[in-house]
């Protein structure tokens, strides 16, 4: 009894850990799309003002990184960081406009 007790609670403590990293992925891949878009309308503008939308509304990927850690290398990881990083700071300038 208590196996199968240990053994459900495992199971859903595992499904649980899936979903979370399924969720953060595609809002991971949001973020990015959002500084894709936003990049390039300064590109397409030649110029950059209040008016453009916020890089980043949140890093998200500060927050979640963890789960990816076994999924990428150590090259694609500091990528990411790096990208989210410039993001970070391109929010942080549009800020103090």
């Amino acid at each position: 009894m208590t196996l199968l007790v240990g053994g459900t609670a495992l199971a859903v403590y595992w499904l649980g850990k899936r979903y979370e990293k399924s969720s953060a992925a595609t809002i991971i891949i949001m973020d990015v799309r959002h500084a894709e878009s936003v990049v390039q309308s300064i590109l397409e503008k030649n110029q950059i003002d209040i008016s453009i939308k916020d890089v980043l509304f949140e890093n998200n990927w500060s927050k979640y990184k963890h789960l990816f850690a076994k999924d990428f290398s150590q090259d694609d990881f500091a990528a990411f960081n790096r990208f989210f990083e410039s993001c970070a700071e391109m929010s942080y300038a549009r800020n103090r406009m």
